[in-house]
């Protein structure tokens, strides 16, 4: 195995995840129940890509948002102003 493939290899085990996160973060308001079934299926929400980990906490995704939705979210102040 040539150096440059055995680091890779190395790093990609020092950066997976085995235990549970223990802490979510979120781009948007999480009620309790989405929270607790997040942190249930943590490895299903990681591999579809729609939550990452940092350290130990569950970073959830919101969904990409269009044109349209981010004009009426700066609109509303959401992000900023239009």
């Amino acid at each position: 195995m040539s150096r440059d493939i055995e680091r890779r290899v190395i790093r990609l085990e020092r950066d997976r995840h085995f235990d549970p996160p223990t802490a979510i973060f979120s781009d948007r308001p999480v009620t309790e129940e989405e929270a607790a079934e997040a942190l249930a299926t943590w490895h299903e929400l990681v591999a579809s890509g729609r939550a990452s980990i940092t350290g130990t906490a569950l970073c959830l995704l919101g969904p990409e948002l269009t044109e349209a939705e981010w004009i009426e979210e700066c609109a509303t102040g959401g992000y900023g102003r239009a």
